[in-house]
């Protein structure tokens, strides 16, 4: 059984995948049906990725019962919700018969082997998934009192939580080469921290899935992000500054140079902006400097940004948005992101945020790097 969520965010990745051989797929499609309790709401909806969009079915409910029906490719994780889009279920559609069972806060659905599968990792995270929530709530009374030290430990205990459960499912992935669920984490790894493990488990997976859609985009993003791992050169790029002069990344050779991805709009990034000018003034004379790039598309807004944040360096930008051309370069999904770049134009950290940059910047020019 498992415990209904709370919320969900929609606009992540979901799987839609092609034949594989221990899914073969089926053109007689699935049906999902399902009973509520007395509480339950006019419809509910099914979120879902089908043909690389996001598809959302709904079902009115009679006395409690729905029913969807339709086809998948292949296993796809969907989400059942209800009212403003509030998720009851984690459901792995695949062309079976399908029912869903509500049992006070807890739920179950059969007929799904993948779903099977992935209440097998859920219930092996369920232990660590509680112990957090507790040290969550216990972190905001914290907060409140204005308990630094309790805060600190709080933060260290759930991160200690995280490597346990990133643990588990590294193993389950090891494990279970042929499942859509070990896909989906990987998708998720690749779109949140990648590195030469998470590469190590994508090849870990059958040749078919790899060969599906997603596997085919998590090719695609690991051979971008391969391009941007510590220890590389940062790949160049040129875009047009302020007054439409262009500048390259490689301009800035013989000097540290941290690349700054940003936007006028994104909050994080503002609120980061003072941490990036403290360092600039800091070490700027020593050798080093900042390369802003923007992913705002109103050119006023970037201008009247870069004075109110009084950012002193280099500012160039397409004005694209996500489509910005660097950005696209260096696999950008979230800002802020950077990377701090050697003389020699080899990448030799990312995303160094507030004290952690002061730090690194202080190791090398304490040390005479």
């Amino acid at each position: 059984m498992k415990k209904i969520l709370s919320f969900i965010c929609v606009g992540l990745l979901f799987v839609s995948c092609a034949t594989t051989k221990n899914n073969q797929a089926d053109t007689s499609g699935y049906t999902l049906e399902g009973q509520l309790g007395e509480d339950a709401p006019e419809e509910l909806y099914l979120s879902y990725q089908a043909d690389g969009q996001r598809q959302v079915d709904t079902s009115r409910v009679t006395d409690g019962q729905f029913l969807f029906t339709g086809h998948v490719n292949n296993p796809t994780q969907a989400y059942l919700l209800k009212g403003g889009r509030q998720a009851l279920a984690t459901i792995y559609l695949e062309n079976a018969d399908m029912t869903f069972q509500k049992d006070g806060d807890e739920y179950k659905v059969t007929g799904s082997k993948t779903q099977q599968e992935y209440e097998q990792l859920q219930e092996a995270t369920a232990d660590i998934s509680d112990k957090r929530s507790k040290l969550i709530g216990e972190y905001r009374e914290a907060a409140q009192n204005e308990n630094k030290e309790k805060m600190d430990s709080i933060r260290e205990q759930v991160q200690a939580l995280s490597e346990q459960e990133t643990e588990i499912t590294n193993d389950f992935i090891k494990t279970h080469p042929s499942s859509y669920v070990s896909l989906y984490n990987v998708q998720q790894m690749v779109m949140r921290d990648y590195d030469q493990s998470v590469k190590a488990m994508y090849d870990n997976l059958d040749e078919d899935l790899k060969d599906s859609g997603p596997g085919r985009q998590i090719e695609d993003r690991i051979a971008i992000l391969s391009k941007t791992e510590i220890g590389k050169i940062a790949p160049d790029f040129t875009q047009k500054d302020v007054n439409g002069n262009a500048v390259s990344l490689s301009d800035f050779r013989g000097q540290y140079v941290l690349l700054d991805f940003w936007a006028a709009w994104c909050g994080p990034c503002r609120a980061e902006n003072p941490n990036v000018v403290e360092a600039y003034h800091e070490y700027n004379d020593d050798g080093f400097t900042v390369l802003g790039v923007s992913l705002d598309r109103d050119r006023e807004d970037w201008l009247d940004a870069i004075e109110e944040d009084n950012l002193e360096w280099t500012q160039v930008s397409d004005l694209n948005f996500w489509q910005n051309e660097a950005a696209q370069q260096y696999g950008i999904r979230a800002i802020p992101a950077n990377f701090l770049i050697n003389p020699e134009g080899e990448i030799i950290a990312k995303d160094l945020r507030g004290d952690a940059l002061n730090e690194k910047l202080e190791e090398i020019f304490s040390s005479g790097s």
